[in-house]
């Protein structure tokens, strides 16, 4: 049997999180040399992108996993200077709305707070780490989104846009400089291979994400393949799901892969009708092997954010929003239910299951089967020049 991989099990984000800790409290790992010289490394060359830095100048103070929602903090000294270093780690989904800005500045506020820099410097002493080099923290912020899985055009270009628009908007008025850049699997592949056989967690890092890189190839191979096998092989990953979404519909709608590894999705213009706002969601999902898409329909109140849907009323409310939608909707699913010959045994009649803001209007089996599989497709195509034709606000 070959030797099992850690990582084919801690698959999620957390285990990533863990990871980052690891390579970061290598730097201080005083009684292996070979392990401190990784963390070091690790510190001037992926985090920092400056390998000239000198081993001795590099002093990591303080890691913290889920740090007020942030995934990695970790208070980094070089040459005798403090930096606030934040981590996003994520492995499929993608950036949120608000979560580079909002992580920036808590820092940037709390890295000026004596108090917050006393309960630093005290947990950090407590721990065993180095002592503060001085009573300030003076260097600038680092912001690392760092990512595993397939990065898309789109996610790029929204990450950009938050970076202007934080240049534009607090950093304007503060002295702090900030560094917010990317961290692909092609930034840590070639530092991982730099340091292979000087530990197995390294190697089955490393092989887990070579794999990885592998397994991206051959879904952006077939996912249009006639052979039914590697078809559904590359839909089982975003980059298949992705290239077959933007395929049959991306001039209507906006991608969204916030999902984990076996699922993807793509959301129609939103409408807004009233107070409503609702958004139709195509969904591709592997479930047991089989491969489905899903559409939903989600209906939100536009104070949504401020409901508590634990109080009774407001789910009253939300649940009463639901069939208005419905109503609106359902000319037309059922126009279309009724157009294509394999409807009643192809398509899971879900409209009664209730989620608290969504609901699932039906799913879409594909198995093995080449003529439902194209059918569904052009199900998708009809339903998305539909909506865009004859949805009345």
């Amino acid at each position: 049997m070959k030797r099992p991989n850690i990582f084919e099990y801690a698959t999620k984000e957390l285990s990533m999180d863990a990871m980052v800790c690891w390579l970061l409290e290598c730097s201080r790992c005083y009684e292996d040399n070979v392990l401190m010289a990784v963390g070091k490394d690790f510190i001037k060359s992926f985090i920092f992108d400056s390998p000239k830095i000198k081993d001795e100048d590099i002093a990591l103070l303080l890691t913290e996993k889920q740090y007020d929602k942030i995934d990695v903090f970790a208070l980094i000294s070089i040459e005798s200077t403090i930096h606030p270093v934040i981590f996003e780690n994520k492995t499929n989904t993608q950036l949120g709305e608000t979560q580079f800005p909002d992580y920036c500045k808590k820092v940037l506020k709390r890295k000026d707070n004596s108090k917050t820099i006393k309960e630093w410097r005290e947990k950090g002493e407590k721990e065993k780490y180095p002592k503060f080099p001085n009573e300030k923290i003076e260097g600038y912020i680092i912001y690392l989104l760092f990512k595993t899985g397939f990065v898309f055009p789109d996610e790029e270009e929204f990450f950009e846009e938050q970076k202007i628009n934080m240049k534009d908007s607090f950093l304007k008025e503060n002295k702090d400089k900030l560094i917010a850049e990317w961290r692909k699997i092609g930034h840590i592949i070639p530092f991982l291979k730099k340091h292979k056989g000087k530990d197995c967690l390294i190697d089955n890092y490393l092989e887990f994400l070579e794999k990885k890189v592998k397994d991206y190839h051959e879904s952006y191979k077939y996912w249009k393949s006639e052979d039914t096998k590697r078809r559904n092989k590359s839909l089982s990953s975003h980059i298949g799901q992705m290239k077959l979404f933007e395929e049959i519909f991306s001039k209507y709608g906006r991608r969204d892969n916030s999902g984990p590894e076996e699922w993807s999705g793509f959301d129609l213009k939103e409408t807004k009708v009233s107070d409503l706002i609702i958004i139709y969601k195509f969904m591709f999902r592997n479930r047991k092997g089989k491969q489905a898409f899903v559409f939903q329909q989600l209906c939100l109140d536009t104070n949504y954010k401020t409901i508590n849907v634990k109080n009774e009323e407001a789910h009253e409310t939300i649940t009463s929003n639901y069939v208005k939608a419905e109503k609106m909707s359902e000319p037309i699913t059922e126009e279309l239910r009724k157009k294509y010959k394999n409807a009643d045994k192809v398509f899971d009649d879900t409209s009664k299951r209730d989620a608290i803001i969504g609901k699932e209007i039906f799913r879409v089996y594909l198995d093995d089967d080449k003529e439902v599989f194209n059918e569904v497709c052009l199900f998708i195509k009809d339903f998305s020049e539909k909506f865009r034709v004859d949805w009345k606000n």
